[in-house]
């Protein structure tokens, strides 16, 4: 289409046609380009709800996680605490995952909404920060995580040395069992 409107372009009474006919290539052109780079941007996104979807029929019945915290390090004898957390093991472990391999923020845009296609409704964010913050009620100098801003939580959060331990912990698959409704 551009060799045509060159070739008009340069016929003197034709020359605004051959402007023309580039001009609508160029459109064809961007149009083409745009439409490549929104299918790819489509296709990520249905991998990841196939991907979720996944993660949900496989735990479809298993909605609710026991987790072990080992306080050994920190009372100095053998000690280990066992709490429900209402959040799908696998959605634990992808988190895990997430955080300590590859290094992702603990936001809460991060995680969240479950209907954009990330891990976690608002209500599991929530109560995973909630547990992480303070995994053991009996123990309260046990944390997983501190607030990066004390002033505004929203800024997202960093793992202690024993919050990495945890989660190095549920990848290796020591400290989660799924637990049926």
């Amino acid at each position: 289409m551009a060799i045509i409107g060159g070739v008009f372009a340069h016929i003197e009474t034709w020359e605004y046609v051959g402007w023309g006919i580039w001009v609508v290539a160029g459109v064809t052109l961007g149009f083409l380009i745009y439409s490549v780079v929104k299918e790819k941007e489509f296709q990520l996104i249905q991998e990841e709800h196939y991907h979720l979807a996944e993660i949900t029929k496989l735990d479809a019945a298993k909605t609710t996680t026991k987790v072990v915290i080992d306080k050994t390090s920190l009372t100095g004898y053998m000690a280990q605490s066992f709490n429900g957390l209402e959040i799908a093991p696998a959605k634990i472990k992808q988190f895990a995952h997430a955080v300590t391999v590859e290094g992702r923020k603990m936001t809460i845009r991060e995680w969240t909404p479950l209907k954009k296609g990330k891990t976690f409704s608002d209500g599991e964010w929530r109560r995973l920060i909630a547990f992480m913050k303070q995994p053991d009620w009996e123990d309260k100098r046990i944390r997983f995580i501190v607030p990066i801003n004390v002033n505004n939580e929203n800024d997202g959060y960093e793992l202690t040395a024993m919050g990495r331990q945890w989660l190095t912990d549920v990848l290796a698959e020591t400290v989660l069992t799924p637990v049926s409704p």
